[in-house]
């Protein structure tokens, strides 16, 4: 039986918060800029001014839709 790899990558979706990757991965923006670490947290409600990394505007906010 073949054994199943997964990936060292982990992807944690926060309660009216952003998604948290962790593990070494290399993100592109809109530009082609690149962006590698071993953890991002990237933004889910669109306030913030970092997009698309989360800059914690979210906060104090009314709760938005989770998906």
């Amino acid at each position: 039986m073949e054994e199943t790899k997964y990936s060292s990558v982990e992807v944690h979706i926060r309660k009216n918060g952003p998604a948290v990757i962790m593990g070494k991965v290399h993100v592109y923006d809109s530009d082609g800029n690149s962006i590698n670490t071993e953890r991002l947290s990237l933004c889910r409600c669109g306030l913030s001014s970092e997009m698309p990394q989360c800059d914690g505007s979210h906060k104090g906010q009314p709760p938005f839709e989770n998906g």
